[in-house]
């Protein structure tokens, strides 16, 4: 995204700043006269497609134009689906201790040991937050999967993107939008340090939604989300692609694309101690780089960043986390994101 902020800050007209609590976030902008959804009424037409929510949860309590649901976003972690492999190596460390006397009675003792490994995770960058909440007029619906949806933005609603659901039809763009509905969704990353720009049409996609209560925004294990600077977005490449405690990719990647994405553990071979140490299991302490299988594999060791080729597009892909707590219940922190360059 570097080569291009430059521009992108002079012509945004809105800008949704980044403070989302413990993570830096990126800032999502949209273009100048775009934030109103091309001047078109917010209320009064309909699609005529099916609606893909289901379910509702407690009426939004809020008086404002738009729905305004709850920011909060403190991290929170799950153990990765069950669909994941399972790998551990076993790294143990060991410590020494030698009791001194250091008077005739030998009543003191020191303990003296060998450096611990540093916790697992520690080099990482941290965790992805990717949150959407779908409604239907102030009604917040409940938190299902988003198969994948063209949206027309309407404005951006406190740290939020407002949206339209449109046509679920990749090629058709945002058209038939049903201005009955709404998306807010967002996304919060520890790097880069930066933003993505947005235009006034979008597709976007959400699986693995990780329930929360209403209206607070609901939680994704992955998601992608495309722009392209026309009505139609889907016709190219995504324009970010995500994934929070888990190695699986958005099933819209490759349905789009017609390309397939990887994302492989691979046993990064350095030691690491247990997270927390009243609930340690040191076999299932263990690091972990990434690879990222697109054009050619690009192996990722956590915390850092490096260039990935899928189809037509170049993204900087980043190995956020990937890593087992040694918790004896073998949790797992995979997260990871990749940006179009």
């Amino acid at each position: 995204m570097a080569g291009g902020r430059a521009a992108v800050l002079a012509v945004c007209g809105l800008m949704l700043v980044g403070c989302w609590k413990d993570n830096p976030a990126f800032m999502v902008t949209v273009g100048p006269g775009e934030g109103s959804g091309g001047g078109e009424a917010t209320s009064g037409s309909s699609s005529d497609e099916p609606d893909t929510t289901s379910g509702t949860t407690d009426e939004a309590t809020t008086a404002e134009l738009g729905p305004s649901p709850s920011t909060s976003t403190a991290s929170t972690t799950t153990d990765a689906g069950s669909s994941e492999p399972e790998t551990t190596t076993s790294t143990t460390s060991t410590t020494s201790t030698s009791s001194t006397s250091g008077d005739p009675g030998g009543t003191s003792t020191s303990t003296t040991g060998e450096d611990l490994a540093p916790a697992c995770g520690a080099t990482g960058l941290g965790p992805a937050e990717l949150q959407a909440r779908q409604w239907n007029g102030l009604v917040a619906q409940a938190c299902n999967d988003i198969p994948g949806r063209n949206y027309r933005v309407l404005e951006l609603a406190g740290v939020f993107v407002t949206a339209v659901p449109c046509s679920s039809n990749p090629a058709a763009g945002c058209t038939g939008c049903n201005y009955g509905k709404t998306l807010l969704f967002g996304f919060t990353t520890p790097a880069p340090d930066g933003l993505i720009a947005l235009s006034k049409c979008v597709y976007l996609s959400a699986h693995g939604a990780i329930d929360t209560p209403a209206p607070e925004p609901c939680r994704y294990r992955q998601m992608a989300v495309w722009w392209d600077d026309s009505d139609t977005p889907g016709k190219k490449e995504p324009l970010a692609i995500f994934g929070h405690d888990t190695l699986a990719v958005d099933p819209s990647v490759a349905d789009i694309s017609g390309k397939d994405l990887g994302v492989q553990l691979v046993p990064a071979g350095a030691e690491c101690s247990c997270v927390d140490g009243d609930d340690c299991c040191p076999d299932k302490a263990v690091e972990y780089d990434l690879r990222f299988v697109g054009e050619e594999p690009v192996q990722l060791p956590q915390g850092t960043s490096g260039a990935v080729k899928l189809g037509n597009a170049t993204y900087e892909a980043y190995n956020g986390q990937s890593f087992e707590t040694g918790a004896c219940g073998q949790e797992q922190r995979f997260d990871w994101w990749l940006l179009r360059q």
